[in-house]
C-alpha cells in the first residue's frame, strides 16, 4: 500500500508550528506536499461549511480504505506525534475570524484528517483544545475506529453518508466528548430536519 500526504493550512497557522511537525521525522520517511491556503478558498476533495485551520490529507491508492498499514507501522507513530504536535500547538493559539459584521469573535479551532481511498472517504474531524495526554488518546482511538469493522457498517447507513449522489462516498468521524467516544456524524438527521422546517414553513408562512 502507498500514500501520499498533503498538509493544507491556514494563513494564521505559524510557520514554527509547521516547521516543528518537519522535525518530527515523517518527511523523512513519506513525500508531504505542503500548502499554505487562505480562508476563502475550497478545498480539494471535501465540500462543506466548515473549514478547518490545518487539513491532512492521507491519499491511499488502494481499492479500500485501509489504515491497517499505518497502524502497524513505525510510521503511525510518528504520524500520530506529528498529528499531536499539531493539535496541541494550535489550542495553544488565540485564533480570531472576523464576522460579516466586523466583530471579531473567537473561531473554533480543528484539524480534519481526510483518509481518501480507491472507492471511499473517510474524515477525522479533531476540534477544541487538548492537552497532549488528551490528544494522544483521541488521536489512537480515531485510527483504532477507521481500522475497526464498525466503519464498514457505517458505510452502509445511508443517514452517514452527507451525499448520497456523490462520486465517491464519505463519512465524517467526530469525537463525542460526553460520551468520550468517536462518532460518524448523522447527515440523516439534518436533512430530516430540514425537510421538517420546510414542511411547517410551507403550511404557516405566507407564499
Amino acid at each position: 500500500m502507498t500514500e501520499e500526504f498533503k498538509i493544507v493550512y491556514q494563513h494564521y497557522i505559524p510557520e514554527e508550528l509547521i516547521g516543528d511537525f518537519e522535525k518530527t521525522g515523517l518527511s523523512e520517511k513519506l513525500d508531504i506536499e505542503l500548502v499554505l491556503e487562505k480562508e476563502e478558498q475550497k478545498y480539494y476533495n471535501f465540500t462543506g461549511s466548515e473549514i478547518a485551520d490545518i487539513v491532512i490529507y492521507i491519499q491511499q491508492h488502494t481499492t479500500e480504505l485501509l489504515v491497517g498499514g499505518l497502524l502497524v507501522s513505525a510510521t503511525y507513530d510518528i504520524l500520530k506525534g506529528g498529528v499531536k504536535l499539531l493539535w496541541t500547538g494550535l489550542s495553544k493559539l488565540a485564533v480570531k475570524k472576523l464576522q460579516s459584521g466586523g466583530k471579531e469573535t473567537d473561531k473554533p479551532k480543528s484539524i480534519s484528517i481526510r483518509l481518501m481511498g480507491k472507492e471511499r472517504a473517510v474524515e477525522i474531524v479533531l476540534d477544541g483544545d487538548v492537552n497532549e495526554e488528551q490528544a494522544d488518546k483521541i488521536i489512537d482511538e480515531s485510527f483504532k475506529y477507521v481500522n475497526s469493522e464498525k466503519i464498514n457498517e457505517d458505510f452502509k447507513n445511508p443517514d452517514f453518508i452527507p451525499n448520497s449522489k456523490a462520486e465517491k462516498p464519505r463519512i465524517r468521524l467526530k469525537y463525542n466528548k460526553k460520551k468520550q467516544i468517536w462518532e460518524p456524524e448523522n447527515f440523516g438527521e439534518y436533512r430530516r430536519k430540514m425537510e421538517e422546517y420546510q414542511r411547517w414553513a410551507e403550511q404557516n408562512l405566507d407564499s
